[in-house]
């Protein structure tokens, strides 16, 4: 710009970085009839401050006041404040939670309410949870997370934790199109095995929501949280390995679960006994063990660094061929299908393929090594970088294999 003043003059002065011309405005609270009216009034952002159940009727507000307004309602981004503690495993999460809590002097019930009002635990824990929340139409959050965010790596892991949640969508299209292969059956009863924070309960509901829902997992703290999701089912606490219905059930679903677990011969073979006849048993795992991803982890974990404190983590791969589900099925049921699909995921961001494999596949390998394992995780970061070379475009694919399983008792 050039300037001729009587008192200053400039001529083709640099102007770099050049001035914001529109400064986004932000307004937070819940109030249904002044503060989301100003919101479709005035504001670029809304961030919801308000119970995570009363978030739809929330956004139900702001879409009338919009109408009134003649606002286009996508123009404006919702979040909610959310107060959340991070951890690698749930139970370090907790205490770091509980000592917080303490420090202001909460015991007892005050203590348990204020618990209950945190999303805590570790990254699948998280995730999850905060993944139900967009469900509800949110398109993000504002986070306190003061209880633990002076620990050193705690404030990354919920960044990596919360970035991952841009992919959520292709994170439950296997849980979608594992029940969208189940077709025209009609359950009456339903056991959603492995059912962790109820996300894929939800799915279930959504699909048949006339039936009985029973969510079983061997996780109290996972399913003290699906307790709280307002969905209308049982929740069981069991060991999915040894878990067997009081009375032959008509599906029972189990999506990425029983990858978990070791004697599949066995296993499978007990969950069809608790089918009714003509009941289904649909399954999805993770058929990827044979890819980079996890190899990875496996190669780096045997070299002399760390081979003695991993040797009894890393586990061989625990899903067979399907051509080995196939057979072992095929003389305990009527019919059975079984197939495999590629997802070609497209990933944004800096080591997004470690972020994207970070929660569940190195979590053992997080509580084994503790504060090592900054160490390990950026070898492997560097090895993936390799592995699924960055795009042109700044983007990286990742192929990842699952596993369908539909039989008919």
């Amino acid at each position: 710009p050039t300037l001729d003043g009587k008192w200053y003059q400039v001529v083709d002065a640099m102007n770099e970085p050049p001035p914001v011309r529109k400064i986004p405005v932000m307004i937070g609270g819940g109030g249904e009839k002044k503060t989301l009216k100003f919101v479709a009034r005035y504001a670029d952002d809304s961030n919801l401050i308000c119970p995570v159940d009363e978030v739809p009727r929330k956004l139900a507000a702001l879409d009338e006041h919009c109408g009134a307004e003649h606002r286009d309602r996508s123009t404006i981004t919702v979040t909610r404040q959310q107060a959340t503690c991070i951890a690698p495993t749930f139970e370090e999460a907790r205490s770091e939670l509980d000592t917080a809590l303490a420090a202001r002097g909460l015991t007892g019930e005050q203590l348990d309410l204020a618990r209950s009002l945190v999303v805590h635990g570790d990254p699948d824990t998280v995730g999850e949870q905060m993944a139900a929340q967009l469900e509800l139409g949110l398109d993000g959050f504002t986070v306190n997370a003061i209880a633990n965010c002076h620990i050193p790596g705690r404030v990354e892991l919920l960044g990596n934790t919360l970035s991952a949640l841009r992919y959520d969508n292709e994170r439950s299209q296997p849980t979608r199109d594992l029940i969208a292969a189940i077709g025209n059956f009609n359950p009456t009863e339903i056991v959603d095995l492995g059912c962790g924070t109820g996300n894929s309960t939800a799915l279930l509901t959504d699909r048949w929501p006339h039936a009985s829902l029973i969510g079983v997992d061997g996780s109290t703290e996972m399913l003290d949280q699906a307790d709280q999701s307002g969905l209308h089912a049982v929740w069981q606490e069991a060991d999915i390995a040894t878990w067997q219905p009081a009375s032959p059930v008509d599906l029972i679903f189990s999506n990425a679960a029983l990858h978990w677990l070791d004697d599949h011969d066995v296993l499978f073979r007990q969950l069809v006994a608790g089918l009714r006849p003509d009941g289904m048993l649909a399954v999805q795992m993770p058929y990827n063990f044979s890819q980079p991803s996890h190899t990875l982890i496996s190669e780096i974990a045997t070299e002399p660094r760390w081979v003695e404190r991993l040797s009894n983590v890393i586990r061989p791969s625990p899903v067979s061929t399907p051509e080995t589900y196939l057979q072992m099925l095929e003389p305990l049921i009527s019919a059975v299908r079984v197939w495999t699909t590629t997802y070609l995921h497209v990933l944004h961001g800096e080591h997004p393929v470690a972020r994207w494999t970070g929660g569940a596949t190195l979590r053992p390998v997080i509580a084994a090594l503790e504060d090592d394992a900054d160490e390990f995780i950026a070898d492997y970061q560097t090895r993936l970088e390799r592995a699924y070379p960055r795009r042109a475009d700044g983007t990286t694919v990742l192929p990842f294999t699952r596993m369908f399983i539909l039989a008919t008792r």
